[in-house]
């Protein structure tokens, strides 16, 4: 299943436009490439629960895997290498996250960590997309406004 929704993912990628919206992937230092919602979408999605603030009521959120979205962009590398890397994850406001690669790696943690498309059953406009991490204490690490994901390799 995974499989299928990646190939219809790079298939999307292959047909998106230049002007149409979407989350920039990279890695630190080079080209990022723009994924569309459409590829996004056609993603495996999951659903996790999480506050939309500090200390805030619960909300149900839905999106596909960061994981996901970084092979999507062909930035997950072998689990040889990921041991070294960390995921930057940037909203508009400048706000900045960083995740080590092995926390969302199904090698090593394979913890989740969505990127929300949805929020309590409704669709977020690109503008208002977000990086969520269930489970954490104060929400510090989820991004509102996420505007794109950077991969940095560690000596």
């Amino acid at each position: 299943m995974r499989r299928r929704g990646l190939f219809a993912a790079a298939l999307l990628l292959a047909a998106a436009g230049p002007d149409e919206p979407g989350l920039a992937v990279g890695r630190e230092g080079g080209a990022a490439r723009v994924l569309p919602e459409a590829v996004l979408a056609a993603l495996p999605a999951q659903r996790v629960s999480a506050p939309a603030e500090h200390g805030g009521a619960e909300r149900a959120y839905e999106g596909p895997s960061l994981w996901a979205v970084l092979e999507a962009a062909g930035v997950a590398d072998r689990p040889h290498d990921q041991v070294r890397q960390a995921v930057l994850a940037t909203g508009r406001d400048g706000y900045v996250v960083v995740l080590a690669m092995g926390e969302v790696s199904p090698e090593f943690a394979g913890r989740p960590a969505i990127i929300a498309l949805r929020q309590d059953g409704m669709a977020l406009a690109p503008t208002q997309w977000r990086l969520v991490l269930p489970g954490e204490k104060r929400g510090g690490r989820t991004v509102r406004e996420l505007e794109g994901l950077s991969v940095a390799t560690l000596r």
